[in-house]
């Protein structure tokens, strides 16, 4: 099974309901998914050995889910660079940053 950016947003929440219980149908509400899709978020991340299931509850294994954010995430869902074209300036290029940081010959940045 291939994870889907849904599911990061799937465990994400698991974590700040601290234990609270909780159904399928509500968290699918909450995330504004179905709740087959959370279903699904649910097998991935135990596949994945991102949760676990524990007598009948998915639980996100906080150490393996850290361990992906900070290293692993960035190899999974790599961002696809198109061509360059005009956009919204962000991060040093946009106001107030950009009077902050001294010129330079770089495009800036755009999204």
């Amino acid at each position: 099974m291939i994870l889907k950016p849904q599911d990061v947003l799937f465990l994400l929440k698991l974590i700040s309901l601290t234990k609270a219980p909780w159904i399928f149908n509500e968290l699918a509400i909450s995330l504004g998914m179905s709740a087959s899709e959370v279903h699904a978020a649910a097998k991935r991340a135990v596949v994945a050995r991102l949760a676990v299931k524990q007598n009948g509850e998915i639980l996100p294994k906080i150490g393996n889910l850290q361990e992906f954010l900070l290293h692993g995430i960035q190899y999974v869902f790599v961002p696809e660079r198109g061509e360059l074209n005009r956009g919204f300036p962000t991060s040093y290029a946009a106001e107030p940053l950009v009077k902050m940081f001294a010129d330079n010959q770089e495009l800036p940045q755009c999204h």
